[in-house]
């Protein structure tokens, strides 16, 4: 018997039922440190999937930073994934560091982000270290 198709599943197949698990915790959470380190810097802290459903989040704290007119440090120490729209977000606020003639760095990268981000040239606008 052939499996249905998405458009011919009904509705109450694709709904959880009660008991049935489902994703609770965001696939990205960050933390911001209430007040600049000792050289006036912000520390933005990432837990978990840095992919294209957490660009939008990332970019708005890093402007958010921005704005208050102090340098970011995004530590990716305790992210698990990460892929090519997250090197692209870093880009894309990198730029937005230059306009605000701040800068932003990202710190505790492991080899398989910091290969990514040389891959992808991000190392030549943002500042990458490892662990």
């Amino acid at each position: 018997m052939p499996r249905p198709t998405l458009d011919e599943t009904p509705l109450e197949v694709l709904t959880p039922r009660r008991g049935f698990p489902t994703i609770s915790e965001p696939p990205l959470r960050l933390r911001l440190d209430p007040e600049p380190d000792d050289a006036g810097r912000r520390w933005l802290h990432l837990h978990g999937e840095f992919d294209a459903r957490a660009v939008e989040l990332v970019c708005a704290a890093v402007d958010h930073v921005l704005r208050s007119g102090r340098d970011v440090v995004v530590d990716v120490g305790s992210v698990e994934f990460c892929d090519a729209s997250a090197a692209r977000a870093l880009l894309a606020c990198a730029h937005q560091a230059a306009a605000a003639r701040r800068t932003i760095r990202v710190v505790n990268a492991r080899p398989f982000q910091r290969r990514l981000l040389a891959t992808l040239r991000v190392e030549e606008m943002v500042s990458v270290e490892g662990p």
